[in-house]
């Protein structure tokens, strides 16, 4: 029989395009610098009492004998139960953000008026190991676990304080069906009852002040020093998310100078140049938003370059320049780039130019740990404020609608470039390549829009760990304030 040659494997059927989350490849200095500030909390990482849950669970399975399959589904019954007295759980005594998983849990309780504890801990989430997958590493860095199959409990797991506090809750999900009188009736093993019961001084103490522990202190410094500087900012209570002030205070003025303790912590220097640098890093992924925006239909990459460049202003770079706000007076750093975002929030190419510009302007700044935070040692290759200079440096007599047409043509070159690096060949013969833009005969189409928001900080999910424990707490008219504990622990 004849064989009928269809066209090789990795033609269009066989090419798997997928949105990708960094598509200049402009944030990696950024995220390994956040990494090593705040060990241990990721963005996604916003239950102090899931650390603990978590921690007992595994803890649990170890006891039973449990294989991998096993203790996972022991955890998705166990977070089920807690989403579920969490949400039923109407006056919480911390501030706390809305459960993992807490939409489908809810839905799920609206149906059937009871937690199904079987059913719903098959829907929750599609991962094999439901949250605590999210949480795995930073509970691995922070000496909870060990590496296992299941994980194992670390040497900083409190078995007994863990089950005295939330103990129940192993039995619990052993139920196949719980009321909802049930979960009304044990508000404290709400994910706000931390504070109040015997695994609060355990979270805080882990999270604040942790006991020396050996292999852990790289990670305990940073995340201490870091939760010594969010405490100072919060200590006279602030009206705005924690995440703001301690934007503000830090990176601009001359807080970490002046306040005694700020001023004692090393650690204070390197958040400002990240705090910096992220105005930076923002403004590149909004531009790059704003060009593929442009893409609701096919266009050629000199297309995108003119109307970048028509966006842009009759003028010189050197005047773009000299007519950038105001961002140092004497050693004091003005708030130039809180200014210019706040002016415009949405994507605008001359407001990112701009903040691109003021920069690669800070290298002059900033000097010893804030700068080599904010610009690196210079072997990166993300468009630094470095990169930036040069290119200003080089093409000052330029208009900026030449240096805009300049930009669009590099950053699609280096966007394909990018999805290119990332591409994988799949063991069925086919090919996977994250990007939101394809070619086609010399026209760019967009294959989704580009988020543009800024890359985490991890002070707001820290803030909420930190209310989660009792060391920071939100008030009724909207206030930030460290609680008494917190007082103890870090002013």
């Amino acid at each position: 029989m004849a064989t009928v040659i269809r066209g090789p494997a990795w033609s269009s059927k066989g090419l798997d395009e997928a949105g990708s989350r960094y598509p200049l490849r402009v944030e990696r200095h950024l995220g390994r610098l956040v990494d090593g500030l705040l060990p241990g909390v990721i963005t996604t990482t916003t239950h102090a009492r899931a650390y603990a849950l978590h921690t007992l669970v595994w803890a649990e399975a170890a006891r039973r004998g449990l294989d991998d399959a096993q203790a996972n589904a022991l955890l998705r019954r166990c977070e089920v139960v807690f989403g579920g007295i969490t949400l039923q759980h109407e006056e919480h005594s911390a501030w706390i953000p809305w459960p993992h998983g807490g939409d489908a849990i809810r839905r799920g309780i609206e149906q059937a008026g009871q937690l199904e504890v079987a059913e719903i801990a098959g829907l929750y989430t599609p991962n094999a190991m439901g949250f605590g997958g999210v949480y795995v590493g930073s509970e691995l860095r922070l000496g909870l676990l060990e590496i296992g199959r299941p994980p194992v409990p670390g040497p900083r797991a409190n078995e007994p304080v863990l089950r005295e506090a939330l103990g129940e809750i192993i039995q619990l999900a052993d139920e196949d069906t719980l009321a909802l009188d049930t979960l009304h009736s044990l508000p404290h093993l709400c994910a706000c009852g931390a504070p109040e019961h015997a695994d609060g001084p355990w979270l805080r103490q882990l999270f604040v002040n942790p006991e020396p522990a050996e292999g852990l202190e790289e990670a305990d410094r940073p995340r201490r020093e870091t939760a010594r500087l969010l405490g100072r900012v919060l200590s006279r209570g602030v009206d705005v998310s924690t995440l703001d002030a301690f934007r503000i205070a830090v990176a601009f003025g001359d807080f970490v100078q002046s306040d005694p303790v700020s001023a004692s912590l090393p650690i204070a220097q390197a958040w400002r140049g990240a705090i910096l640098r992220n105005y930076s890093v923002g403004a590149w992924r909004r531009l790059w938003a704003w060009v593929v925006e442009l893409l609701g239909e096919p266009a050629s990459v000199a297309s995108l370059a003119e109307q970048l460049a028509e966006a842009l202003p009759d003028i010189t770079v050197e005047q773009m320049i000299a007519e950038l706000p105001a961002h140092r007076e004497g050693g004091v750093l003005l708030p130039a780039e809180e200014d210019l975002r706040s002016a415009m929030p949405r994507p605008d190419p001359f407001t990112e130019l701009r903040l691109l510009a003021l920069g690669a302007m800070r290298l002059d700044d900033l000097d010893g740990r804030a700068l080599v935070a904010f610009a690196g040692r210079g072997d990166d290759d993300d468009l630094g404020p470095r990169w930036f200079r040069a290119q200003l440096d080089a093409r000052r007599s330029d208009h900026m609608r030449d240096f805009g047409r300049w930009l669009a043509e590099m950053m699609v070159l280096r966007a394909e470039r990018v999805a290119l690096s990332k591409m994988v060949f799949r063991p069925n013969g086919t090919f996977w390549i994250p990007s939101r833009i394809r070619e086609r005969a010399g026209l760019i189409s967009r294959l989704s829009r580009e988020g543009w928001a800024d890359i985490g900080l991890r002070i707001d999910t820290f803030s909420s760990v930190l209310a989660g424990c009792g060391v920071i707490e939100r008030t009724a008219d909207g206030v930030w304030r460290l609680t008494a504990d917190g007082e103890r622990l870090l002013v």
